[in-house]
């Protein structure tokens, strides 16, 4: 390639990269389709890094997430869908992958936005690529380089292919090389390996405990990871109402007998800490598939979608040496009930503000439907004219047409002819929002008596009340499972024949196989009592005849 110079070590790791932009020694820093502010741990480190650097370059998707807050100059990237090019999975299968769409306004390819950085920059001749085709020729000329069967990757056999036989590229394995020029399906068939001494070598390891260990302080065990339908940040998914049918809001999952201990209901508020002093704010979930002293919270949301769910500010530094993989799955944390007084559903066709949001309440989450978007928001001091201050903030009082005072609580609903703006909805506690009815009655270019009598009492139609999204392909509710069950639909696949649940993506098939097993427990500890019941009879009759059912057999079978 003729280049002056040439990368002899490795680069740094993303964890030492923030300590050096932090430190000065990296004075201009480029992030292309990632989002480090909520993905990295101990966050107010990486906000200050970002908030120091000279030159913050952010290439992405989406017009705003928590590191586009950072970026000193921002450039349209392409998604996905508009992107050409291949792609490699996890069996080393090479596929071309085509655009589905044109680049949306004045975005740009990756590989074009570097091109033309590179050329400004007076490397014309070295980054004059005229497409995907000629990159993917270069890249495949570099892995055979000095290769000589010495590294697993080689595609060399592919570096001279047409631009016609890029296009009509099939799917293929690597190794591609003059001796497989059909792709390798299987490694290591030879008994040979990509070592110094072609054998496999076993690397011992010590053991290494956890960094952020429990204390008196901090007693309980944080874990995060992901959730069933979103994925990374959401910049993407959390822009699909579907995917929030199952799960609307971050959650705190903590285990019953926690949870009575610290005398914490489902959808209670919780303030969580660290050692690190950062606090976040989330509903309880209880969920007996966690150990005692457990908690989980999903690592999707975050301050683009609620004002305190930034799960990466209470982690510290701590990763691992070789890898720098973050201890991201292990937080010593306390957690304790919020002090709220007020509690208020704002349910709206045009978006809020974050900004505004933060005026109206102390706490805000917010969840995107499909014809309007749900915000909870919380207040923990009195505020006996709340329901007036908020909408002096959002809009005119005198657009606010109806109101309704009860014992669960105080609803107000504003309407453009005859179609639904907002709705607003306070209560002393959090209570749950059945996001599909809001979504319904948002939809209609006309509301109906009968709907706007249900909104302001904020009671859904009793159509609405069949519980939970379970499959969200086919729109599944958790009642109808359940009788489906009941009715003897004791299988993932029976359900699927008479509901449909489970049949398209299958990602809700373990959350099916969970309700069946739930059902099969619930009959037998209601066969076992009757046993015992008829057992109690007996003895009375006849007291010698004695045959007690362990109290643990339940315990067993759970």
């Amino acid at each position: 390639w003729q280049s002056p110079k040439m990368v002899t070590q490795s680069g740094l790791k993303a964890v030492d990269m923030f300590d050096e932009v932090l430190n000065g020694n990296i004075k201009f820093i480029w992030i292309m389709g990632t989002n480090p502010v909520v993905s990295m741990p101990n966050r107010s480190k990486i906000e200050k890094a970002l908030t120091t650097c000279e030159m913050v370059v952010v290439s992405d998707v989406v017009q705003g997430n928590d590191t586009l807050n950072f970026a000193t100059v921002a450039l349209p990237a392409t998604p996905w869908s508009e992107k050409d090019g291949t792609v490699s999975n996890s069996e080393r299968c090479i596929s071309r992958q085509r655009a589905l769409l044109e680049p949306s306004g004045e975005a740009k390819h990756d590989w074009q936005i570097m091109c033309m950085v590179a050329k400004k920059l007076g490397f014309s001749r070295a980054f004059n690529f005229a497409g995907p085709s000629d990159i993917f020729r270069e890249h495949a000329g570099l892995s055979g380089e000095k290769n000589r069967g010495r590294r697993a990757f080689d595609i060399s056999a592919l570096a001279h292919i047409s631009d016609t036989q890029y296009e009509q590229l099939s799917p293929i394995q690597w190794p591609v090389t003059q001796a497989q020029p059909l792709g390798t399906k299987r490694l290591f068939t030879d008994g040979k390996f990509f070592t110094h001494n072609q054998k496999a070598n076993f690397i011992t390891v010590q053991p290494k405990m956890p960094e952020q260990v429990t204390t008196h302080a901090f007693p309980f065990v944080l874990n995060t990871g992901r959730t069933r339908d979103q994925w990374h940040t959401m910049t993407r998914t959390g822009n699909a109402p579907r995917l929030h049918q199952h799960t609307q809001e971050a959650l705190l999952s903590i285990h019953p007998h926690d949870a009575k201990r610290l005398q914490i209901n489902n959808d209670d508020l919780i303030e969580v800490k660290s050692a690190q002093g950062a606090a976040v704010l989330l509903p309880a979930l209880i969920d007996d598939s966690l150990r005692k002293g457990d908690l989980f919270v999903p690592i999707h949301w975050s301050k683009t979608a609620s004002s305190h769910v930034a799960i990466n500010e209470l982690f510290n530094d701590a990763n691992d040496p070789i890898s720098g993989q973050p201890e991201l799955k292990h937080a010593a944390v306390s957690i304790c009930k919020a002090a709220i007084t007020h509690t208020a559903h704002i349910v709206s066709a045009q978006p809020i503000a974050a900004s505004l949001l933060g005026k109206i309440g102390n706490y805000w989450s917010s969840t995107k439907l499909k014809h309007c978007i749900l915000y909870r928001v919380a207040l923990f001091t009195e505020n006996n004219h709340w329901m007036t201050d908020i909408q002096s903030a959002l809009q005119p009082a005198e657009s606010f047409l109806g109101a309704n005072l009860n014992e669960l609580g105080h609803t107000t609903v504003a309407m453009n002819n005859k179609q639904l703006t907002q709705v607003i909805h306070l209560s002393r506690k959090r209570i749950p929002a059945n996001s599909q009815w809001l979504d319904h009655v948002f939809s209609v270019s006309e509301i109906q008596a009968h709907q706007l009598h249900s909104l302001i009492r904020y009671e859904p139609d009793e159509s609405f009340t069949q519980g939970n999204i379970i499959c969200s392909c086919h729109n599944v509710r958790v009642n109808p499972i359940k009788e489906a069950i009941v009715g003897g639909a004791t299988s993932v696949e029976l359900l699927g024949e008479k509901l449909k649940c489970g049949t398209n993506c299958g990602s809700c098939k373990g959350e099916l196989a969970s309700l069946i097993a739930a059902s099969s427990i619930v009959s037998l500890s209601a066969t076992l009592a009757a046993q015992s019941s008829v057992q109690k009879v007996s003895n009375l009759v006849n007291p010698i005849h004695t045959n007690t059912i362990p109290i643990t057999t339940i315990e067993t079978i759970k």
